[in-house]
């Protein structure tokens, strides 16, 4: 979890990828399956969330849960879905010229983040690896997506 020069926390968000885990299967999950080949891809499933003062948050807060090795959650915050993805909140960032933030967010990326989520891109792997092999309805998805896609 992150701590961008700006003050702001924020925090990336697995669910989207634990969603396409839980049922592999269905074919709009197997296509975004077959298509997280690395960390890079991987990144831009991951949702951010910013945590934010329980009394900032208003209705929106949710409790703040990490991971038991992630870095501490600041005291009396809670998480604030951005709706945004790693590259949104990245060019968001940008955008609004935080550049230092930015810079401070792909370092993060580029070392505690990638090792911290090496579990998760573990996980597609098998998965995919799963899908290639897989049969289902008839069609075999992850085969046919790594070998030229759907025709």
């Amino acid at each position: 979890m992150p701590l961008l020069p700006s003050g702001t926390h924020i925090a990336f968000d697995p669910e989207p990828v634990l969603a396409l885990l839980e049922a592999p299967l269905a074919p709009e999950n197997t296509i975004a399956l077959m298509l997280l080949r690395d960390w890079q891809s991987l990144q831009g499933a991951l949702g951010v969330v910013t945590l934010l003062p329980a009394d900032e948050a208003g209705q929106q807060g949710l409790p703040a849960l990490l991971s038991d090795d992630s870095l501490p959650a600041p005291a009396r915050h809670v998480m604030v879905p951005t709706g945004m993805n790693v590259a949104g909140y990245q060019q968001y960032l940008l955008a609004c010229g935080l550049h230092a933030d930015a810079q401070a967010l792909q370092n993060d990326l580029d070392g505690r983040s990638k090792e911290h989520f090496g579990f998760l891109m573990d996980a597609v792997r098998q998965y995919q690896q799963v899908l290639l092999e897989a049969d289902a309805d008839g069609a075999r998805w992850g085969y046919l997506l790594a070998n030229g896609g759907l025709s």
